[in-house]
């Protein structure tokens, strides 16, 4: 629940959760050519995982408060941050395989 006492999900967030942090994949040797894309691949994760910190602890603890500033924020990365994934995949996978 937000500071404004809008209820949230927590079933919903953590398959949201599982979806940008626990089930993407990572990779090692990643060749060259995908180098740049695959930085900013893991910089998405990292700043989700970031930003979710206190949505996180809560639903872990089963409920309470979230303030507004870290819904917003999440929402604002989100609106953001999902196109640009599609359009990393987009860019990989017209790049020259390994």
């Amino acid at each position: 629940m937000s500071q404004t006492g809008k209820s949230g999900d927590c079933g919903t967030f953590n398959g949201w959760l599982g979806l940008w942090i626990r089930q993407v994949p990572g990779y090692t040797g990643v060749p060259a050519n995908f180098a740049s894309l695959y930085g900013q691949y893991r910089s998405l994760l990292r700043q989700v995982a970031s930003l979710s910190a206190e949505i996180r602890d809560v639903c872990n603890q089963g409920g309470g408060l979230v303030t507004d500033e870290t819904i917003d924020a999440e929402n604002e990365f989100l609106r953001w941050a999902y196109p640009k994934s599609e359009q990393l995949v987009s860019e990989a996978s017209v790049l020259p395989g390994p």
